[in-house]
């Protein structure tokens, strides 16, 4: 495509010292060696994480190694039994050192003092008895994910607080929509504060996919009451619809004896937020509808919308070779400022940031170069961010391998991607062929593969037709803008195109007002917002113009300009604002009469913030991130 020949045609002027450092910086992004290991420390312990296992190293066991050597194989004195299949020789005296309730099992005032024989209940695992022992005569003991219940159990039965805490922590690192109720009722049942505190946090961030999990469904009426009352519940793109809906798909599981329980739940949905066509889609399901609408309606605080910014371009020119950053920031609109986030582990040449079912994913494309055949080779990792430990998790899993080595070839040959969480469906869009992906979630566990073929572009757009704006709104994918051409003569496109319902076709609707390419687009209510870009007369010049499209209506009209020229940028819609962030800009001073443009390109950390439905309104700059980014991706949760 035009935009790869651009961007590989500046890597000429780069020296060959600046090409072997990007090479090797490809390299070691598409070419990893050993999985990184995750190292902290936590109550007393170093503790080692990958690949789903834990590794656990006691501290500061100097003073505690010489009264060790003392115990050996011939001087034990009690033996661990499970049954008649397993049995573990230990030493009384390390283990009233070493563990509280054998402190009190071993001292004077008991019978078992006596005892040469410990017999434990059938229910507990031999191997947490091993990873116990080894801790306490090495002062080290490894878990994996589907051992960490068993010896979490131990430990507090043991009165092991040390142990029962990293075990803790481990299982916070591994929750997840479709474990997090599960792990709940244990963290309640053995009084771990921090694990009930990030299983809160886990239901609350992803409630759209905890609510398919099975363990959702089999709850009891209390705790689904419990769960609908957390403040900030993340009800989705769908809202309040969403949290009503998933009560009745709740109740629909068993609902000779949940249809009863309906009016203690509908206490805690705010029902005037509830859509007139989600109520009469569940009403012939519900004996006693009437009278829900008449129950008292109680208000609960829903999820306040915020947005994050992820990677992207340090510098105007985004060739592959060029800086880039793997930072993230997210915006709080109550303090008005960006807050770091734990950076991407990698510098992505291409990215896209999507919600999946409440999961905050990334997908990360880098173009590097095969150090054997010495071409080009285009890799993309898949990774998941977790906002309560502030830290990334690879998760290829999610997608399939046809699905990725789609999406790779349409964002790296000048493609777009959108995805429409109301459908739970992205889109791929390239004139070379666009796809249509499907999210599901079963059990919390999401999946993405292919789901179909998209009509051609060929048919309506003009040849080598790149740099257009692929966005969902309402349910639907538009594409708009543009530009084609050779280079130096290139035209902008005022094109809009919108697929159709039965995804067969590519229905035109109204142009926009004037040819862009390069600009954002975003929905709000029944209209779509465009800002910025190239194009206009001089389609090489950035734009301070925006406008709106009616969808009803299928027409435009102008919106107010922005305060700086922007492309490359981005714009989102969140708590009914609209907001737009960073991109490709021109050099400016601040004069008597306003921002008035220089000639030369700056890459922008500034904000900008409208009120759509006021019509005096006009944009302000509000904030600053902490880096100046171009080509980047955002994600409002």
């Amino acid at each position: 495509m035009l935009r790869n020949i651009q961007r590989f045609s500046r890597e000429s002027s780069t020296s060959p010292k600046q090409k072997q450092r990007y090479k090797s910086c490809w390299i070691k992004n598409i070419f990893p060696g050993k999985a990184k290991m995750d190292t902290v420390e936590r109550e007393g312990c170093k503790l080692k994480f990958m690949d789903g296992s834990m590794t656990v190293f006691q501290l500061k066991r100097k003073g505690l190694k010489a009264s060790r050597c003392s115990f050996t194989k011939e001087n034990v004195d009690v033996t661990f039994k499970i049954g008649q299949s397993f049995s573990y020789k230990a030493h009384k005296q390390l283990l009233k050192e070493c563990i509280p309730y054998f402190t009190g099992m071993f001292s004077d005032n008991f019978q078992e003092a006596e005892l040469s024989d410990i017999n434990l209940s059938e229910e507990v695992e031999a191997h947490a008895v091993m990873k116990l022992m080894n801790f306490i005569y090495k002062g080290t003991f490894e878990v994996i994910t589907s051992e960490v219940q068993s010896v979490f159990q131990l430990a507090d039965q043991w009165g092991m607080t040390a142990v029962k805490e990293v075990c803790s922590f481990f299982m916070t690192r591994e929750l997840d929509a479709s474990n997090c109720l599960d792990l709940l009722q244990l963290s309640e049942l053995y009084s771990c504060e921090s694990l009930t505190k990030a299983c809160h946090e886990i239901i609350t961030q992803q409630y759209p996919a905890v609510s398919y999990s099975n363990a959702f469904l089999e709850s009891p009426s209390a705790s689904l009451m419990r769960i609908l009352s957390f403040p900030n519940l993340n009800s989705g793109p769908l809202g309040e619809d969403f949290v009503f809906e998933s009560v009745f798909r709740w109740m629909q599981h068993d609902p000779m004896s949940r249809r009863e329980c309906l009016p203690h739940l509908i206490k805690y949905l705010n029902l005037s937020a509830v859509t007139v066509e989600m109520k009469n889609k569940w009403g012939e399901e519900c004996m006693r509808f009437d009278e829900l609408e008449e129950t008292p309606e109680c208000m609960p605080k829903r999820h306040k919308q915020h947005f994050i910014v992820f990677c992207g371009y340090l510098q105007s020119r985004t060739g592959p070779s060029s800086p880039r950053t793997p930072t993230v920031e997210k915006f709080d609109p109550d303090s008005n400022a960006f807050q770091p986030l734990q950076k991407l582990p990698e510098c992505p040449s291409y990215g896209m940031a999507l919600s999946l079912f409440g999961k905050i994913v990334f997908l990360s494309i880098t173009v590097g170069t095969d150090p054997k055949s010495d071409r080009r080779v285009d890799h993309m990792q898949v990774w998941s961010y977790s906002p309560l430990l502030d830290w990334w998790k690879p998760v290829p899993e999610i997608f399939s391998v046809a699905a990725r080595e789609r999406l790779i070839s349409c964002l790296v040959n000048d493609g777009a991607v959108a995805h429409c969480p109301l459908t739970n469906k992205i889109y791929g869009v390239s004139l070379d062929g666009s796809i249509c992906i499907t999210v599901t979630c079963t059990d919390g566990d999401v999946y993405c593969d292919i789901d179909h073929q998209l009509p051609s572009l060929t048919s309506d757009l003009e040849e080598n037709h790149v740099g257009f704006t692929a966005m969902c709104h309402q349910g639907r994918l538009y594409v708009l803008g543009g530009f084609y051409g050779p280079l130096l003569e290139r035209m902008c496109s005022r094109t809009v195109l919108c697929l159709s319902q039965d995804r067969e076709s590519w229905e035109r609707k109204a142009d926009m007002l004037i040819p862009r390419t390069n600009c954002s687009a975003v929905g709000n209510g029944d209209c779509i917002y465009v800002t910025g870009g190239y194009g206009g007369n001089d389609p090489r010049r950035r734009q301070q113009t925006c406008e709106v499209y009616n969808v009803k209506m299928d027409e435009w009209r102008w919106f107010p300009s922005l305060k700086q020229s922007r492309s490359h940028h981005c714009t989102v819609a969140a708590n009914n604002q609209l907001y737009t962030i960073g991109g490709k800009s021109y050099a400016s001073q601040k004069l008597m009469g306003g921002w008035h443009m220089g000639g030369a390109r700056i890459v922008s950390d500034f904000v900008e913030m409208i009120e759509p439905d006021n019509p005096n309104a006009e944009w302000d700059r509000i904030a600053r991130m902490t880096k100046s980014r171009c080509h980047f991706s955002t994600l409002v949760i």
